[in-house]
């Protein structure tokens, strides 16, 4: 139910079609789609195969009737391979979701993490498209790590040993070479992250709904309250790992309770109504009136605060 209205509250679409009015995020691209192109519109949508008639056309199709209709054979459109198809585009960088709770940000971050399959016509998300080695990254509570080089994130980790009943403080555990056999939240989203690196990722897809507080970031008043935390939040290495010429992986965030992630910001789509709008304007104009410079997380990262 919809808020003070007896009447139940519409199904939103599968995915928000109505690309935003933005030079940056929307696109008129032409693509080759090779022989394909016989059985699809010049915009890029199926072609509607006409009703059965009396002469036992049924199932050629419009372009196989028109080719039994011609002696040689031949068909104009043999030669033309490519469609020319507008929408919205996520640029390489740093993109953040944003959007009021039940506004289509998880659906459009699943369509876009599902857009490496094929899909077939009438699916909904077939015209999604999403780079093959693009790769989600979730917490997962339990999971097994070994041999995972998680330093990027984590570092003085408790070794949990102790003598007569102390700790031994000078023993950490070594993240170069992090193995467990039940990670907890932010060790196994740690642990992922670098598992998609290593794998040669272009992309990493992260939803704040599934993932783990600590790993992806950390306010100025539990920096202050914890001055030893051992973990690094993901906030603070996603430019890192766009700019760096080793890795060059972009990184598409939903986002809707940390307001820390428009910092860092290289696009936003601001979801209203299952449609999607830019809002990386409106992000900049926050984060400038929220920002108070640059400060050095236990010099391990820069950020903009």
């Amino acid at each position: 139910r919809s808020g003070r209205s007896s009447l139940p509250m519409p199904s939103p679409p599968a995915v928000p079609f109505r690309s935003p009015e933005s030079g940056q995020l929307a696109r008129t691209v032409t693509v080759d789609v090779g022989r394909w192109r016989r059985y699809l519109n010049g915009d890029g949508t199926v072609r509607k195969r006409p009703a059965d008639d009396a002469n036992g056309d049924a199932g050629m199709g419009e372009l196989g009737k028109r080719k039994a209709g011609r002696e040689d054979g031949a068909d104009d459109d043999t030669t033309e391979t490519t469609v020319t198809i507008r929408g919205m585009i996520i640029p390489c960088g740093v993109t953040l979701i944003v959007g009021g709770g039940y506004h289509g940000k998880s659906t459009m971050l699943q369509a876009v993490s599902l857009g490496v399959y094929d899909s077939i016509p009438g699916d909904g998300r077939e015209r999604v498209v999403t780079h093959a080695d693009a790769v989600s990254v979730r917490a997962e509570d339990g999971r097994y790590a070994n041999n995972v080089n998680v330093s990027a994130f984590l570092s003085d980790l408790p070794s949990g040993r102790s003598v007569n009943g102390a700790s031994v403080a000078d023993r950490k555990r070594d993240t170069t070479r992090f193995s467990t056999g039940d990670a907890s939240g932010s060790t196994s989203q740690a642990a992922g992250t670098v598992e998609a690196v290593e794998s040669g990722a272009s992309a990493l897809l992260v939803d704040e709904d599934v993932s783990a507080a600590n790993f992806m970031a950390r306010d100025g008043r539990m920096r202050a309250m914890i001055m030893d935390e051992p973990i690094t939040p993901f906030l603070y290495r996603v430019n890192g790992l766009y700019l760096s010429k080793r890795h060059g992986i972009s990184t598409v965030v939903v986002v809707g309770g940390v307001g820390e992630w428009l910092d860092v910001a290289d696009a936003v789509v601001l979801m209203r109504d299952y449609r999607a709008e830019d809002g990386l304007a409106k992000a900049r104009s926050v984060s400038y009136q929220f920002s108070y410079g640059h400060v050095q997380y236990g010099g391990r990262g820069v950020v903009h605060r």
